[in-house]
């Protein structure tokens, strides 16, 4: 099994190339990069109750990925209170598909974090949602036990039997870019040390019936 460390250094992209699958709109709100098993919640729209359960239950190196559910007005389910629980509770990250807020004081603290919005709007406390159950932050199912590679580039989940063929091929990807930058540094095109085929792209009114 490879590390989250490992799959921190090649990073979002190559897991995305590799077949992971990208939460697209979620962006890093802290400059911290973060891969580790999921532990699934679900929450309705402005409340964050099962968002302290879900830490409460998260074992150390978890990333707590969040659906909010629900539709109006963004309302933030993770701050700074959510930050330090999560740090003692020695969850590696957080991911949002949802708001948080109180971003700064997140990224002082050293939580990697990552969300759709960010808003001062705070959230109530009565219940609603779900931990461990089947979540689908951004349409994409999800359950605890699946795997998370955050970064800057991105959020990208890789379902749980699959967490070692995708990092294989991730490896892989990222092993080859050396030797095309150093391609590319000796005059060397992207054309040529691809094996591209340059001649399906038109080029002006080359193509028959372009005009």
């Amino acid at each position: 099994m490879i590390s989250a460390a490992e799959l921190i250094r090649v990073g979002s992209s190559a897991v995305s190339d590799g077949g992971g699958i990208p939460l697209i709109g979620l962006v890093a709100r802290s400059p911290f990069a973060v891969a580790g098993p999921v532990r699934a919640v679900s929450c309705p729209l402005g409340d964050n109750l099962a968002v302290q359960v879900g830490v409460t239950r998260a074992q150390p190196g978890e990333v707590l990925l969040v659906h909010v559910v629900g539709e109006g007005a963004p309302v933030a389910v993770w701050g700074e209170i959510m930050t330090v629980a999560a740090l003692e509770a020695g969850l590696a990250g957080v991911v949002v598909d949802g708001a948080v807020r109180d971003v700064s004081a997140t990224a002082e603290r050293g939580l990697a974090c990552f969300s759709r919005d960010v808003t001062p709007a705070g959230p109530a406390k009565a219940g609603g949602g779900s931990v461990d159950g089947v979540i689908h932050p951004c349409g994409v199912r999800a359950v605890t036990g699946d795997w998370i590679v955050a970064d800057a580039d991105g959020v990208v989940l890789i379902p749980a039997g699959f967490v070692d063929r995708v990092a294989a091929a991730a490896v892989a990807k990222a092993g080859r870019e050396p030797a095309l930058i150093e391609g590319l540094a000796r005059g060397e095109t992207t054309i040529g040390l691809m094996g591209l085929d340059a001649s399906a792209v038109a080029i002006g009114f080359d193509r028959p019936g372009s005009d």
